[in-house]
């Protein structure tokens, strides 16, 4: 167990930050934009149901990717 120190306290606040955009723009859209905010989050649904699939390509490339880079890392050590 390491020893805490601010850096680390900010980089762990910084990262649930980050992984919580995705939940936390659209609430917070729906709770400041009043009777825009459907239309807008409606349109965000659509695109999204649109471009699903380059959606999730570019996921799964970049999650293959960084599983390459670990093996190749993992083999040349």
């Amino acid at each position: 167990m390491g020893t805490f120190t601010p850096g680390k306290a900010a980089a762990g606040v910084l990262f649930v930050v980050i992984g919580s955009l995705c939940v936390l723009l659209p609430l917070l859209v729906y709770v400041l934009g009043g009777a825009k905010s459907a239309q807008l989050l409606g349109g965000w649904k659509t695109w999204m149901g649109e471009h699903n699939s380059a959606i999730m390509t570019v996921v799964l490339v970049v999650l293959g990717a960084k599983y390459v880079g670990d093996a190749v890392s993992g083999l040349a050590s």
